[in-house]
């Protein structure tokens, strides 16, 4: 089922404006596939529903990333990457990397940590990891 859903979360109560800016489709019933519009190819910071996670894909329908998001106010917790991350692969802008990131209450992201398959984190995650080869 595709729709369209509106711009970072658009959660009036942290004052983000409505855009029509991604084209959604759902993998099941417990994750959203986001897939940006005009350009877009970014996740929302807040989602409206809280305790979601979203899934980023490049164009060619590949993972790009993921995001879970707070069981209370909706702001985004853990970020899955899988792109390339300089500070993981000492300066290498080509390579892709599987990755992760926390994020506190105000949307500030630690360092990313490299995922490994024994990490809790990715367990957590796994039946979506591997549907796109992770």
């Amino acid at each position: 089922m595709k729709s369209e859903m509106s711009s970072r979360g658009a959660r009036t109560k942290h004052g983000y404006v409505t855009t029509d800016e991604y084209a959604l489709d759902h993998f099941n019933s417990e994750a959203k596939v986001l897939i940006g519009l005009n350009g877009n190819h970014s996740l929302p910071d807040y989602a409206h529903t809280p305790g979601a996670f979203y899934i980023k894909e490049y164009y060619d329908g590949s993972f790009r990333e993921l995001r879970a998001y707070d069981s209370q106010d909706g702001h985004m917790t853990l970020e899955i990457g899988y792109h390339p991350e300089p500070r993981i692969t000492n300066g290498n802008r080509q390579t892709k990397v599987l990755h992760f990131h926390l994020y506190d209450e105000h949307l500030k992201r630690d360092d990313a940590v490299l995922l490994t398959h024994d990490d809790p984190i990715y367990k957590r995650f796994k039946k979506y990891l591997e549907v796109y080869g992770l």
